[in-house]
């Protein structure tokens, strides 16, 4: 063991969650990954082996040093591999069994933050279930480990040389703890200072206003512009929809053509149909999560780097879906050049200056967009899916993920039980095809005529 560490912005957000959360799982990320193909289980076995050896993610230990969290990396990561045998089994049997992991609390202090699983499906397929605190790794890190471990176990199979290990966590965990110290994180408090020292934003949800009219209500004050909608005793469930191959095949060669993301088309339809189910407003907030994985060490390394920052954007209905790609582009640009702030550190900043209180806030939807391609080295075909683990103290959150090599995208819809709907989530979702689809096709179209859109 050596030594300890404070826990990173990025972690702390995590362990408020998990010490003031009912639902201890809440940071529980599990995923499978599922080959059409017979995998030789013990070369995999060594596969494991090797990844979580060199990759020092797997050695993290969270300890608690009187009333404050510490975290330090043991000496190794390697734990028993459990085989789960569907065979002969149904589907129904095999997906409750991955959704009872994904719900199972995680042993927290002093233990191994994550759990890996041989798999093999009722219909014949082979594959891992992967479960992990997001304490130690995010979903870019899950990712990276996936890669490591199929390039492993396919240079075992070959009996070849083993691919490059990935990039220490350590040594950029002290990097992001030493941030305080550094010109950026003066230079970082001055932009988010300057950016929220304006006019007061107004809160929007999926469901429309309703909320926001209710909370007016209850607190007496028809002026009211946010509104308390954390929930730490929420359940909630995961909705994944396919956003269709031919629309990102358009989508991709518009952003080609133009010089602009997929992610900004996406920040652009999912703020527009805030816009529309909020009596347009044009004043627009949700949480966006980045992954702050910009060179090539932190793309390749794994631990948790993730951050939140609010994405702000007011757009006049007058401007053409170009126009508006472009100042998506423009602001996502800013927030992201100065993403390495301590997202508390951003709300605080909010408090104090529009006089709410710590369970108030102007946001009631959030996105992350993280398309990884997860396709096995050899081009096996792949199927990966996410599983919910039942705790989510928001109102919904948008993920964005590889189609499995499909060239679709899935669309993740985690949302609090008992406040959205499934229908609510399918119109969204029906929404942002189309509005995506309408302006590629013709991006001189303005924002109000394409808020119209059923």
């Amino acid at each position: 063991m050596g030594a300890y560490y404070d826990l990173t912005s990025a972690q702390n957000l995590l362990s408020m969650q998990q010490k003031y959360t009912l639902y201890r799982q809440c940071n529980n990320i599990c995923t499978t990954v599922l080959f059409d193909k017979t995998l030789d289980f013990e070369i995999m076995k060594k596969a494991i082996t090797i990844s979580y050896e060199r990759n020092d993610a797997f050695r993290l230990r969270i300890a608690k040093e009187g009333k404050k969290e510490k975290q330090y990396f043991a000496s190794s990561g390697l734990q028993e591999i459990e085989l789960l045998d569907f065979t002969g089994k149904t589907r129904e049997e095999m997906e409750r069994c991955f959704s009872a992991i994904a719900r199972k609390r995680i042993t927290y202090h002093d233990k191994p933050l994550s759990k890996i699983y041989l798999v093999k499906s009722f219909d014949g397929k082979t594959g891992v279930c992967f479960l992990n605190s997001h304490i130690m790794m995010d979903s870019w890190a899950v990712t990276v480990f996936y890669k490591d471990l199929f390039d492993v176990y396919e240079a075992l199979f070959k009996e070849i040389d083993l691919p490059r290990p990935v990039i220490s966590y350590e040594k950029l965990m002290q990097k992001d703890l030493d941030y305080p110290n550094t010109p950026k994180y003066k230079s970082d408090y001055a932009f988010w200072k300057n950016d929220i020292d304006t006019d007061e934003p107004i809160y929007t949800d999926i469901n429309g206003s309703i909320y926001l009219e209710e909370y007016r209500k209850k607190k007496k004050n028809p002026a009211l512009r946010s509104a308390s909608n954390l929930n730490l005793l929420g359940k909630s469930a995961n909705l994944m929809l396919w956003f269709p191959k031919e629309i990102v095949e358009k989508a991709s060669a518009y952003c080609d053509e133009n010089g602009f993301s997929m992610q900004q088309l996406f920040f652009l339809a999912y703020r527009s149909y805030l816009s529309k189910v909020n009596n347009r407003e044009k004043d627009i907030l949700f949480y966006t999560s980045l992954a702050r994985r910009g060179t090539l060490e932190e793309k390749n390394s794994g631990g948790t780097r993730v951050h939140c920052v609010p994405f702000r954007s007011i757009i006049e209905e007058n401007l053409t879906f170009r126009e508006s790609v472009k100042q998506i582009g423009a602001r996502q640009s800013a927030l992201y050049r100065h993403a390495d702030f301590d997202f508390i550190e951003i709300i605080n900043m909010y408090i104090d200056r529009f006089k709410i209180n710590q369970l108030e806030s102007y946001c009631g939807a959030m996105f992350t967009f993280q398309p990884l391609n997860t396709t096995a080295p050899d081009g096996s075909a792949t199927y990966t899916n996410w599983y919910e683990n039942g705790s989510f103290s928001g109102v919904i959150y948008l993920t964005v993920m590889d189609g499995d090599g499909t060239g679709a995208l899935k669309c993740y819809y985690q949302h609090r039980l008992k406040r959205i709907s499934e229908q609510t989530i399918r119109k969204l979702h029906s929404y942002l095809q189309d509005f995506i689809l309408a302006g590629v096709e013709n991006d001189t179209r303005t924002i109000g005529d394409l808020l119209s859109l059923d």
